[in-house]
């Protein structure tokens, strides 16, 4: 798992940008809408982390941002063609890494989401629920690492 992978946290300008953003628009039914002016600024405080394959394709990434002494997932997408291969994984563990000095890691996941079993196998536990800000006020969980 992994060896063919590489993880780079991106900065601004970047070729990995426009492939992060197409991998989003591939997938914005889950991860919702999100200006390009947003993917830019993210980039520049360098708090996007790409997995390229060996031929520098985008795989997946994460974006999170960082207030008050803590980290917050704010997107963590996998392209379909790569699931099943651990990127999700290797992305959460970079962040694990590179946020050690920080308080901990939060976000928060839809509970009709299929995906919500994977924050508990990556050592999140489940704090508290609230009603999303969306139309149709789906249930949120918010998981927290620390």
């Amino acid at each position: 798992m992994g060896s063919d992978i590489t993880l780079e946290r991106i900065r601004f300008p970047t070729p990995h940008l426009e492939r992060v953003m197409a991998l989003h628009r591939l997938n914005a039914r889950t991860l919702g809408f999100f200006p390009r002016g947003a993917f830019e600024e993210h980039a520049r405080l360098r708090q996007i982390i790409v997995a390229l394959d060996s031929s520098g394709e985008c795989m997946g990434y994460l974006l999170y941002r960082v207030a008050r002494g803590r980290a917050a997932i704010v997107h963590l997408c996998v392209a379909d063609a790569t699931r099943g291969r651990g990127v999700a994984r290797l992305l959460v563990d970079r962040l694990k890494q590179e946020t050690k000095s920080l308080e901990g890691i939060g976000l928060l996941c839809r509970r009709d989401y299929d995906v919500t079993h994977i924050w508990s196998k990556f050592g999140f536990e489940a704090v508290s629920g609230k009603a999303g800000r969306g139309k149709d006020g789906a249930e949120l969980t918010f998981w927290w690492f620390s």
